[in-house]
């Protein structure tokens, strides 16, 4: 829809629905709220590998960031698998532009977090979980969520956080705080 022509059947919806020239996607996401349910497809690295094949096919210079926790905080109520820019899952690391981590601790877990970046540009890191360069990081939802509702001691640990990530903006380009739009009133 995004970027074909007249002679795709998206693409001429596209112009049907009044936009004849096409959008330039350059960027993707294959978010990680999709799963399959197909053992041969595990969960969300069997999805994301399927969606980016035939995104690649067409569009081989498209940038796909992939959805992901960090493998430093494994620790801290997470597990180490099931990362496509990482591998896990039985498949192998997978090709991706950047990933969209999304960190929700408790607001003394997520202020101990602080410098989670701080050696993620270790080529040693890196090699040993991808055999090449980590990708860059979009930190697409974070919060302090050990409540339903949010207090001074979870902002204070947010902006201990986001100091650690503008510490590292050479690998954190983008941030968003994951409540934001939250109705708190119920």
């Amino acid at each position: 829809y995004s970027n074909g022509d007249a002679s795709t059947t998206w693409g001429k919806k596209r112009i049907d629905d009044g936009s004849p020239e096409p959008f330039g996607l350059a960027n993707l996401e294959v978010g990680n709220e999709e799963t399959l349910n197909n053992p041969a497809l595990p969960n969300y690295p069997g999805h994301y590998q399927l969606i980016t094949g035939e995104v690649w096919n067409k569009y081989p210079d498209i940038k796909v960031v992939s959805s992901g926790a960090h493998i430093h905080i494994q620790d801290i109520n997470r597990t180490a698998s099931c990362r496509p820019c990482i591998g896990g899952c039985g498949l192998p690391p997978q090709r991706c532009f950047s990933w969209d981590e999304h960190i929700y601790q408790t607001p003394h877990e997520l202020a101990n977090v602080a410098g989670l970046y701080d050696n993620y540009r270790d080529p040693n890191f890196c090699h040993t979980l991808t055999g090449g360069a980590c990708p860059d990081v979009y930190l697409l939802e974070y919060a302090a969520a050990d409540t339903a509702r949010w207090d001074l001691k979870s902002a204070i640990s947010e902006a201990v956080f986001l100091i650690g990530n503008e510490r590292n903006s050479e690998v954190v380009k983008a941030t968003a705080f994951a409540p934001m739009l939250s109705n708190v009133n119920g």
